[in-house]
């Protein structure tokens, strides 16, 4: 085929890659997706945990944790040992400080700590 200027000859181009163009920016678009969602999801790792175990005194100070939904309600021995600064840094986005128990808000994790708190104390 002989062309008589280049736009015609990137029209032809277009027109007869056009699927696989469409499927390379989709698949483009689904890495970028996956990338983004995979990056701002927070990783339990055992580290995570011991920054939780540290800001509430360590684990011998914890007596028990209960979750309920995205909250975690921990009796401790020794209240006074609450680090409230930690608390933030190990995911903790609210917490209510009662009489006998904390209740933290963790979000969907709090089950997965609770087990690990269980498992540690037992």
């Amino acid at each position: 085929m002989i062309f008589t200027n280049e736009l015609e000859q990137f029209n032809y181009f277009l027109r007869d890659n056009a699927l696989y163009l469409l499927l390379g920016a989709v698949l483009i678009l689904v890495l970028a997706v996956c990338l983004i969602f995979l990056s701002g999801r927070k990783r339990n790792t055992r580290q995570d945990f011991e920054l939780f175990y540290a800001a509430l005194g360590g684990l011998t100070n914890i007596k028990s944790a209960e979750s309920h939904g995205s909250r975690l309600a921990v009796k401790l021995l020794d209240y006074e040992k609450i680090d409230y600064d930690k608390l933030k840094n190990a995911g903790v986005s609210s917490y209510i400080k009662m009489t006998d128990k904390l209740t933290v808000v963790i979000g969907k994790n709090s089950a997965v700590i609770e087990k690990a708190i269980q498992e540690k104390k037992a």
